[in-house]
């Protein structure tokens, strides 16, 4: 008898702290998971600020979607029984946020490597002149360390004849590269290849540079840039005026002189004939 009665006892409490919320052992499980959740939402969604694409926008906004159940649940009304199913699912969009990090991650660091690549080729302003003593219809700079070109320097069908300059090049350089090649080829087919050294890539990347293509016995000078001087301007003004029949008048000043010898020749002559009819009138 006393054996049904404890085990009737052992049930009711059983039954009655199921029903009454969580133990404080599991609220404590089921705060650390919400705690762990919460840290990997935050990590994950600092990883996608930093980077230059939205792909993983929908992703993400989905399991903040999920998130924001678990945020807004009242820990402390789940009943024992059910506890371990929340702690599950916390933790399974735990996985979830951690594994879109890593995802986030890689595309990060693909795009720093993508970054640091681009920053090593350096753009070159490029003044390039032809002593080669014959036309060319092609200049394609070629880097044999990367294996990439510049294409042809010369577009649309235009040449540069022997003596001639071609200004406004840029080059895009790659600082890394050790070795480079010049390849003309002239208006009748003839194709020549230059060695080509850039000693001072960061210099040349400032400051520009002249390419001068010598005939191929004598290579291709590598130099300073040369930018194309602009007329002075006259040191001394010219004040003479065009007139409308064409015929130029003379200056402000050589007007202003005449106009004061006539000046003076007209007050002699009025104080001479003055002084005459004064002398008349006395007689």
């Amino acid at each position: 008898m006393k054996n049904r009665i404890w085990a009737a006892v052992i049930i009711i409490w059983a039954v009655l702290i199921t029903g009454c919320g969580l133990s404080e052992e599991n609220l404590k499980l089921a705060t650390d998971s919400r705690d762990s959740l919460t840290k990997a939402k935050t990590e994950a969604e600092a990883m996608y600020g930093n980077l230059t694409v939205d792909t993983y926008g929908d992703e993400l906004n989905s399991l903040s979607g999920q998130y924001s159940e678990y945020e807004q649940l009242e820990l402390k009304k789940i009943k024992n029984d059910e506890v371990q199913d929340v702690i599950s699912k916390m933790q399974e969009l735990t996985d979830s946020y951690n594994k879109l990090f890593d995802e986030m991650e890689k595309e990060l660091n693909a795009e720093k490597a993508k970054t640091a690549e681009e920053e090593k080729y350096k753009e070159v302003e490029c003044f390039l002149e032809n002593k080669s003593g014959s036309e060319l219809s092609g200049i394609v700079l070629k880097d044999v360390t990367k294996g990439e070109d510049s294409g042809n320097l010369l577009v649309d069908g235009q040449t540069l004849p022997s003596g001639r300059i071609l200004s406004g090049v840029t080059l895009s350089i790659y600082s890394e590269s050790t070795a480079w090649q010049l390849v003309t080829t002239d208006t009748l087919g003839n194709e020549n290849t230059y060695d080509v050294t850039f000693e001072d890539i960061e210099n040349i990347s400032q400051n520009g540079m002249s390419l001068v293509i010598h005939a191929p016995e004598n290579g291709v000078e590598v130099a300073g840039y040369v930018k194309e001087e602009q007329p002075e301007a006259s040191e001394e003004g010219n004040n003479s005026e065009v007139s409308e029949d064409g015929t130029s008048s003379e200056s402000s000043d050589e007007v202003t002189e005449e106009n004061a010898d006539n000046a003076t020749e007209e007050t002699t002559e009025n104080g001479t004939e003055a002084a005459e009819e004064a002398a008349t009138e006395n007689n």
